[in-house]
């Protein structure tokens, strides 16, 4: 139940952007699903591999920094962007 409902946030995250998107024809999907993929891969990474050997006991704190530094990187993005439009 767990993965249906993170399948489904992605796909919400994403339905949000491309509504909110000035030009939709523009989004490239191939980039996206690079980028989804990259992010699948990395997890997999951290949660299968030995690296989390290292401390197994601390994936969740490892989980929390990721969706901190997403949420930082976005947050970042959208204030520059926000600056950029002001500016311009």
């Amino acid at each position: 139940m767990e993965r249906a409902i993170s399948a489904l946030g992605i796909l919400v995250f994403i339905g949000i952007s491309y509504a909110f998107s000035v030009n939709r024809r523009a989004v490239r999907w191939r980039v996206v699903a690079w980028g989804l993929g990259l992010e699948f891969a990395l997890a997999l990474m951290i949660l299968k591999t030995p690296f989390t050997g290292i401390a197994p006991n601390r994936q969740h704190d490892l989980a929390r920094m990721g969706v901190r530094s997403m949420i930082g990187g976005l947050l970042a993005g959208f204030i520059t962007a926000c600056i950029a439009g002001m500016l311009i």
